[in-house]
């Protein structure tokens, strides 16, 4: 059964009857739509506050229980790489942004800083697109599933809806479907899409871009909520829109 990122965030992660902290984010590779990096809050006890623990080193995920189980210790955690030490797009760009319009930038554990209402969304003529995201001269790919919700959902024909939810394979932490709110489009539907699918994603218009029409995602097998969501509905997507399943 997936789990949602929304069900997760703020989840426990613990050890027996120890609490190491709570899942507050993941890191996702764009190109591959897997998570490299589950962000954790040690809420204090560990100075440095939010830690990357890597997702095989979860044991068992727990919805119900808003809980990750892990053999981890506190003392692995101490030893484990702050998350500041791995930059998102919205990390770089957006610190290019407020460079661009003579503005600090604090950024901390994938937190993107807010720009004032003053400071335009899209970046300055000569500002750097997401193509150009490049930290310590290598090109950065990993998008913050936080960052990812509200992003807008561009059909071949028109938007059609935002990301109101990731979709997530317990087993590795995979994006498996992203799932959009509609509006008004198409009232009482779960509308979900396989990020695989994507034709782009753009952290300067927030938009995750697809090759399906909104007719096709309109006739697409029903879904009518997001809970207990089984990977044989995955497949009959996957039938529907003529892809082979992986």
């Amino acid at each position: 059964m997936y789990v949602s990122f929304t069900d997760l965030r703020n989840a426990g992660l613990v050890n027996g009857d120890t609490g190491l902290g709570d899942l507050t984010d993941l890191y996702i590779d764009e190109r591959t739509w897997l998570t490299d990096y589950i962000v954790i809050d040690t809420g204090g006890w560990f100075s440095s506050h939010a830690v990357l623990v890597a997702p095989d080193r979860i044991t068992s995920v727990e919805p119900e229980n808003r809980a990750l189980t892990t053999g981890l210790t506190r003392e692995d955690l101490e030893g484990a790489p702050a998350a500041s030490t791995e930059k998102t797009v919205g990390d770089v760009v957006g610190a290019e942004w407020m460079v661009a319009a003579g503005q600090p930038f604090y950024a901390a554990a994938g937190y993107m800083a807010v720009l004032p209402p003053a400071i335009p969304r899209r970046p300055a003529a000569g500002a750097a697109g997401e193509a150009e995201a490049v930290a310590d001269g290598e090109e950065v790919h990993l998008r913050s599933a936080r960052e990812i919700l509200g992003y807008g959902i561009e059909a071949a024909d028109g938007k059609i809806g935002s990301v109101s939810d990731l979709i997530l394979d317990p087993k590795d932490f995979r994006v498996a479907l992203i799932a959009v709110d509609t509006g008004n489009w198409l009232p009482g539907r779960v509308v979900v899409l396989d990020p695989k699918w994507a034709r782009s994603v753009s952290w300067t218009d927030r938009t995750v871009s697809f090759d399906k029409t909104r007719q096709e995602i309109e006739d697409a097998p029903a879904l009518a909520e997001l809970s207990g969501l089984e990977r044989s509905y995955e497949a009959e997507l996957y039938r529907y829109y003529g892809y082979p399943m992986m």
